[in-house]
């Protein structure tokens, strides 16, 4: 895909209504690349992955569930991470019933694991995401449980300080947690822009009145340190009135923007609709944004879907830009991004 990525700072801040989510995590596919190589079932979990058909996930994991074959620690573990894949969706769509049989069957195996490996880095951070999962099920649980789950994973990076399932964990309880709890969504903003360097899509850096509203967060201006920094004369909400950042668009010569800031129901929302009106096909990244109610964020998504902007989120702009593992940039977003930061992108 052809994209320019425009981001836009008005305010300092994040807002705090866009950090209400806890844990609710997708599979990291690069996992099942790696450490299930010869499983029978890895391709098909991809394609389901790719096509977001659930359906075909499930199928897949009745199907082993079915085989009699969870014998080894590594059957097992690709089971459990199948698991982990299919519980996230669940909560997500609020199906609690089925993702908590789900978690029973998942912790089962991870005691089956650690009874076989006792310090295994990847099982002990998995019996911290099924805790994390019963916390998104029930928000009220993080008062009991949070401490619980945060030791397994912060364990399992003691065992293995480079273990991809850890850091990815880590970096989920850091994104969907409150910022009382420690969320930091600058941070995902951060290292998506760190994915757009490494993948060469250009980049528009605009801000509003920074001598009032402050300057863009110098972790993200760090990753492109020879850009200008578009300080727009028209002090409008609408970063495409300002002929500067404007024509820095149209300089890419790209049809496809990608687009985000504060906040969502005015400067976000305004630039992208100014985009659909003049052409452009617009995504609008929508977990990168915020705004200072939820209301405010909500309705200003909703204008801009029904508008024809493209909703997308992190992880999925990083794959989709990625396309597949043959990227030959796909050895450098797994070592910088994939594995580090989260479940697909962005995390820390």
């Amino acid at each position: 895909m052809s994209h320019v990525w425009l981001i836009k700072k008005q305010s300092m801040e994040w807002s705090k209504s866009t950090l209400n989510k806890l844990i609710i995590t997708l599979i990291l596919i690069s996992l099942t690349t790696a450490i299930f190589a010869e499983s029978p079932y890895k391709k098909n979990i991809y394609r389901a992955f790719i096509a977001r058909d659930m359906i075909k996930w499930e199928k897949v994991i009745r199907t082993i569930e079915a085989s009699n074959s969870i014998n080894t620690v590594d059957q097992k573990l690709e089971l459990i991470n199948y698991y982990y894949g299919y519980i996230g969706y669940l909560i997500g769509i609020k199906q609690y019933t089925k993702a908590e049989k789900l978690i029973i069957k998942g912790e089962k195996l991870i005691t089956e694991v650690l009874l076989i490996s006792p310090k295994n880095a990847t099982a002990y951070s998995f019996k911290g995401s099924f805790i994390g999962f019963q916390i998104g099920i029930s928000k009220f649980k993080a008062i009991f449980l949070k401490s619980e789950s945060k030791c397994n994973i912060n364990k399992a990076l003691e065992l293995d300080p480079q273990n991809v399932q850890a850091l990815i964990d880590k970096g989920n309880t850091l994104y969907y947690a409150p910022r009382l709890l420690g969320g930091n969504k600058k941070e995902a903003l951060t290292y998506l822009l760190k994915a757009a360097n490494i993948l060469e899509v250009p980049v528009v850096l605009s801000s509003i009145n920074p001598q009032t509203n402050g300057d863009i967060f110098p972790e993200i201006t760090g990753l492109f340190p020879n850009q200008e920094i578009i300080a727009r004369k028209v002090p409008s909400f609408d970063a495409f009135e300002d002929e500067k950042t404007y024509n820095a668009v149209k300089r890419t010569n790209r049809n496809k923007l990608v687009i985000s800031g504060l906040w969502t129901s005015m400067c976000f929302t305004y630039t992208a609709l100014h985009g659909i009106k003049d052409g452009y096909e617009v995504y609008g990244l929508i977990d990168a944004a915020g705004d200072s109610t939820v209301d405010a964020h909500n309705y200003g998504v909703k204008r801009m879907l029904q508008a024809g902007v493209i909703p997308i989120t992190l992880e999925s702009l990083v794959s989709e830009w990625m396309h597949d593992w043959n990227n030959p940039k796909s050895g450098e977003l797994v070592k910088n991004v994939y594995s580090k930061y989260g479940a697909m992108i962005g995390l820390k």
